[in-house]
C-alpha cells in the first residue's frame, strides 16, 4: 500500500508510514476513494505497530531487508 518493494527494510516502513500519516486527510480520501476511511487510518496506525511489533517485540533490526 505504501508503495514499498516486498523485502523493504523496517526504516523504509518507518518513513513511508511517516509520510502517509502526516499526508493531509482529504487528500488520503481523494487518492485512496475506493477504500472505506477507517482503513485509512488503520494503515497509518498499523504502519506504527507493525514496526514496534517486529523491531520492538521480536528484536528484528531497522535496516535488515
Amino acid at each position: 500500500f505504501f508503495g514499498l518493494v516486498p523485502r523493504a527494510s523496517l526504516s523504509e516502513l518507518v518513513s513511508a508510514g511517516h509520510h502517509y500519516c502526516e499526508e493531509d486527510w482529504n487528500k488520503l480520501k481523494n487518492e485512496h476513494s475506493g477504500m472505506d476511511e477507517e482503513d485509512l487510518l488503520q494503515f497509518c496506525f498499523s504502519s506504527a505497530y507493525v514496526v514496534a511489533l517486529l523491531h520492538n517485540g521480536l528484536g528484528i533490526p531497522m535496516d535488515v531487508k
